[in-house]
C-alpha cells in the first residue's frame, strides 16, 4: 500500500528530529534551526472567538516544545513554524558535501590554453 502524505499531512510526534524556522522580526529575535521534539501540544481554538454561543466548532493547533542540536530549548513553537527534517537527499547538491575537483581544474585549464 503506497500512501503518498503532504508536508501538512506528515505526523511530528515526541522525538522526531524536525527544522524550526527563523523568526526574526521586530520585537522577536529566535533564529531556528534543526531540533528534536520533546513534547507536542494540542490547543482547541474556536473558529469564530466572537460567537457566544454554545457549540462553538472547534479546530485544534498544535504548539511544539523543542530542543535544538546546537544547544538551547524553546516552548510553545507554532506549528506553522516546525517541519520535518527530511531524510532523503533530494536537494541539488551532490550527496557529499565536497565540491568535484575535475569541474574545476578542467575549467581553469580550458581558460589557459
Amino acid at each position: 500500500m503506497n500512501i503518498d502524505m503532504s508536508e501538512e499531512e506528515e505526523i511530528i510526534s515526541k522525538g522526531s528530529i524536525v527544522v524550526v524556522q527563523s523568526r526574526t522580526w521586530p520585537g522577536s529575535n529566535k533564529p531556528g534551526g534543526v531540533a528534536r521534539v520533546t513534547a507536542v501540544h494540542t490547543i482547541e481554538v474556536p473558529i469564530n472567538p466572537d460567537e457566544t454561543t454554545t457549540g462553538t466548532t472547534c479546530t485544534s493547533k498544535k504548539k511544539y516544545d523543542v530542543s535544538y542540536v546546537l544547544g538551547g530549548k524553546e516552548k510553545g513553537v507554532e506549528e506553522e513554524y516546525v517541519r520535518l527534517q527530511s531524510s532523503s537527499n533530494d536537494d541539488d547538491d551532490d550527496g557529499g558535501g565536497k565540491k568535484k575537483r575535475s569541474s574545476i581544474s578542467m575549467t581553469a585549464a580550458a581558460a589557459a590554453a
